[in-house]
């Protein structure tokens, strides 16, 4: 019976910009820190499989978290205030392994990925995406890779915010570099892509894609004497469609083994590369020479760095310098900032408890075993797992015993398999290029209609809501004028009729004794008459100009808006027509490859035939 191999937990750190956490992990659950702060943030008492973080700003913390009893859990905490946790979902634990668990939350969207294998085929790894669109949890399925040991996948995003997929797969005796893209408006992969053919067995990788949206790719293969050689290539423009890589010629850097892992990320305008054998080297690239920055023995543990930087992403493999200060080995020479906590006596149940967020339980720490150290109580931190450690020699050639062992045993598994699947494979596969041919373009057919009608309803709509609110201010605002004109009106009527019925009588003896008075005060009246007519027509005139100039301004804006979005629109049409036009020559090649099958199967017949009535005359003539 195969046994899935026993989970590494690995303590996380975690950064956003100058804010820096960090994530305690072991079997009987996980701790969160912020670097500055003794005090944890959040605590969770329940056995673990797997558990990553990472930062969506500087005062909130997302976790994705593996349960030993199979629930996918994801958990927001910020740093003030009551952590959120949702069961995403409940996985085979029993039947199945899982790796390399990543979490990448971005806006409203939250990402997570990871890789199982069934106990049955240990070297398939399975590779899942679980997307969170703002309204629903989705799954989709990336691929499969080949690796006895861990599956080798990355996650990179660039300046237009599309998520880049890089695996290594085996592939005979040659290791298979797959690309996709999910594309960041759309949100839709792409289809993978072979970028590279890479020779020999590729034991490791590490990926990272720069601020300039250059995409890099570090691979390390095994040479005969134990020496371990690491290859780099890049791709720049990776926010692109297509592009090609660039390898270098010769390898970077050679280290001896035994091999134990590498990492790789961007700071500070400089490439980093950590990479671990029989010491830890820090290599860096300000252009494009590599660098030894630093090294140290190999005695640090293993560790998960994940950085969030303006656009940037990065989930690597790292080490810890010290579990009692918890930071990353080589954070002065990566020119980190970081401010440690002043170490103190350890914190009591009531001082702990205070100093817990609202709501959340003030329970014990996990328990810590025996053979732990001291060190893991005083901080705080779960006792990590410690094991005798044998002999370098005696480990490495158990290692190899054991991985020799396992290959025989699966290669007669495989053997078999493959020569039962063999016939139905054959049978299959042309149906599976029509279908797949046919879904492309159907698929490819809704989303242009989707994309242009939802865009033209969406811009309609808004138009159609701006055009109805400009003319009821319009109409609100000549209403307010007459109204106000009425009034005005009415109320020197009003006066006038005022002063008519009180000084009647005095007029009439006013006409009689001075008539020029009379004709005096006619010609006052007419002309304040004639201001205030003059008045009421210049503010009705005004009030026209501001309303004809907003609904100019309003035109202007719409048709701007109209021609932003025809052209977004025309661009998002010709993404899907170049996406379209891949997958066709990815069929086509595929339809040649097995018209030049059968061409030759038919080319090998007829030689058959001719060679058995060659044979057929020599003997009769005979």
């Amino acid at each position: 019976m195969i046994v899935a191999n026993r989970v590494p937990y690995t303590p996380v750190f975690i950064s956003y910009q100058e804010s820096h956490f960090y994530l305690a992990v072991n079997a009987q659950g996980c701790l969160l820190y912020a670097v500055e702060d003794p005090r944890p943030l959040y605590r969770l008492n329940e056995p673990v499989l797997l558990a990553v973080g990472s930062a969506g700003n500087a005062q909130t913390v997302h976790l994705a978290v593996l349960k030993a009893n199979g629930e996918l859990c994801y958990t927001v905490v910020p740093k003030s205030g009551t952590p959120q946790t949702t069961v995403l979902t409940k996985l085979d634990v029993r039947s199945a392994k899982y790796r390399r668990l990543i979490l990448l939350p971005r806006g409203e969207f939250v990402h997570i990925f990871y890789a199982y294998a069934h106990q049955s085929v240990p070297d398939l790894w399975y590779i899942e995406h679980r997307l969170w669109n703002g309204k629903a949890w989705q799954s989709v399925r990336l691929g499969e890779v080949v690796h006895p040991r861990h599956p080798l996948y990355h996650i990179g995003l660039d300046s237009q915010q599309n998520i880049h997929f890089l695996a290594l797969t085996f592939q005979g005796r040659q290791s298979i570099l797959l690309q996709n893209r999910f594309h960041g408006a759309f949100h839709l992969w792409g289809n993978p892509v072979q970028a590279l053919t890479l020779q020999n067995e590729v034991v490791d990788m590490a990926s990272a894609l720069t601020p300039d949206n250059t995409q890099h790719i570090f691979w390390v293969t095994k040479t005969p004497g134990e020496k371990f050689e690491i290859h780099w290539a890049k791709r720049p423009q990776a926010q692109e469609i297509g592009g090609s890589w660039i390898s270098a010629p010769a390898p970077i850097y050679t280290v001896g083994g035994p091999w134990q892992g590498c990492g790789a990320l961007e700071l500070n305008g400089t490439l980093w590369l950590l990479v671990k054998g029989e010491q830890e080297y820090l290599l860096s690239n300000a252009g494009d020479t590599w660098h030894l920055a630093a090294s140290h023995p190999a005695a640090h543990r293993p560790l998960e760095y994940v950085r969030r930087d303006g656009r940037s992403f990065y989930h690597s493999s790292w080490l810890l310098q010290d579990s009692s200060v918890r930071v990353p080995l080589f954070y002065q020479e990566l020119g980190l900032r970081l401010v440690q906590p002043t170490p103190g006596p350890q914190l009591s149940q009531q001082a702990l408890q205070q100093a817990l967020p609202p709501g959340m339980p003030a329970t014990p720490l996990p328990p810590v075993s025996a053979s732990a150290p001291p060190t893991a109580s005083k901080s705080g931190e779960p006792p990590a797992d410690i094991s005798q450690v044998p002999g370098r020699e005696t480990k490495a050639l158990a290692e190899e015993v054991s991985r020799l062992a396992d290959g025989q045993e699966r290669a007669e598994e495989a053997l078999v398999q493959i020569r039962a699947e063999m016939k139905s494979i054959e049978t299959a596969v042309e149906n599976k290029i029509q279908e797949m041919r046919n879904a492309a373009r159907e698929e490819a057919k809704e989303i242009r209609l989707a994309a242009g009608s939802e865009i033209r309803q969406t811009a309609a709509a808004e138009a159609e809501k701006t055009r109805q609110a400009m003319v009821a201010d319009a109409e609100k605002a000549r209403q307010t004028a007459v109204a106000e004109g009425e009034e005005f009106r009415r109320i020197i009527v009003a006066a006038v009729e005022t002063i008519r019925l009180t000084s009647a009588a005095e007029l009439d003896h006013i006409r009689q004794a001075n008539a020029a008075d009379i004709q005096e005060l006619r010609q006052a009246i007419a002309v304040g008459t004639e201001k205030i007519h003059q008045t009421t027509i210049g503010g009705i005139e005004a009030i026209r100009q501001v309303l004809q100039e907003e609904l100019q301004n309003f035109r202007l804006e719409t048709v701007q808006q109209l021609q932003e979005i025809r052209l977004d629109t025309g661009r998002r049409v010709e993404e899907i027509r170049l996406m379209t036009h891949e997958v066709e020559q990815m069929v086509a090649c595929q339809m040649a490859d097995i018209s030049q099958a059968q061409q030759r199967a038919a080319e090998a017949q007829i030689q058959v035939a001719d060679a058995h009535e060659k044979g057929f005359w020599k003997r009769w003539f005979r």
